[in-house]
């Protein structure tokens, strides 16, 4: 599945191991869709290995940190370390483990129990991240080039050229 880099249509992970908070996420993100008229679609799962296996494209990921054989911590860990770079929200009721989260670059932290003001929170600040991170593709003699939208700072067409 192809990665939706705007703010209409989301793919969304959510790794957590409690069957409960999957529910509750699920009803929230539909109600956030519903408001903001906006699709979102959420990937399931219930381990950290699962996650590591899955090979699905998400545009970002809600991850529970204290979750049983591989936490989450561990898991963003070997996310990076294989070059996966997403927007990590953190889950959790522990306040003792938020700067082992800054360490592997969260971005947001929800506080278990779930409420409904911080999860929209946290989605609209990933949202608003989103904006401008598709990728362009250019062509130097022949040779492809991927930039990030972001990145370009101004397009200058000269006759049969282009300069970004």
């Amino acid at each position: 599945m192809e990665v939706h880099r705007d703010k209409t249509n989301l793919v969304i992970g959510l790794c957590d191991d409690e069957p409960n908070i999957h529910q509750t996420i699920e009803t929230m993100l539909s109600d956030y869709a519903g408001e903001h008229g906006i699709e979102i679609r959420v990937v399931h799962y219930s381990l950290a290995k699962q996650l590591l296996n899955s090979g699905e494209k998400i545009d970002f990921l809600l991850l529970d940190i204290d979750m049983p054989e591989m936490d989450g911590i561990e898991a963003a860990y070997k996310l990076k370390d294989r070059g996966e770079e997403y927007k990590i929200v953190m889950l959790t009721a522990r306040e003792d483990r938020f700067r082992d989260a800054f360490k592997i670059g969260a971005f947001r932290f929800v506080s278990k129990p779930v409420e409904e003001k911080e999860l929209f929170g946290a989605v609209d600040a990933v949202r608003e991240h989103l904006v401008g991170m598709s990728p362009v593709t250019v062509f130097r003699d022949g040779v492809a080039y991927t930039i990030i939208q972001r990145d370009i700072l101004y397009v200058e067409a000269d006759r049969s050229a282009t300069l970004i």
